[in-house]
């Protein structure tokens, strides 16, 4: 079975289950970034500002007053997400691999005579 799962070659990904703690993050990271977009084009502000001669500053935590349209959009998001998790929470989960090929997996990883790198993407 081991020759098997290394038979799906290089491009072969688990699939892997998302948190849902992890996509509610996720959105309101993304809300917040297209709210810093609606918040400073207003202001049209181009070309670079006297703050960007230092080189090391602290990050940002400004979130501007969320956009009615945007507070829509999140609890939309947010409702779809819950019933999705709420869901699927006690359905099988399905994954592109068997139980045997799975337990192959771990085999291998826990072969101490296998050395596993990262792949070399050619980058230098």
């Amino acid at each position: 079975m081991d020759i098997d799962i290394l038979n799906k070659g290089l491009s072969f990904i688990l699939a892997q289950v998302s948190q849902l703690s992890e996509v509610l993050i996720d959105l309101r990271m993304f809300v917040r970034s297209i709210s810093l977009k609606l918040f400073f084009n207003k202001d049209n502000v181009s070309g670079s500002s006297t703050h960007d001669s230092f080189s090391f500053k602290r990050k940002s935590t400004f979130t501007p007053v969320l956009h009615p349209f945007l507070e829509c959009f999140i609890k939309a998001c947010e409702r779809d997400f819950y019933s999705y998790y709420l869901d699927t929470r006690h359905k099988t989960l399905f994954f592109n691999t068997s139980k045997e090929e799975w337990a192959s997996i771990h085999t291998l990883l826990n072969n101490a005579g296998l050395v596993i790198k990262p792949a070399d993407k050619g980058g230098g």
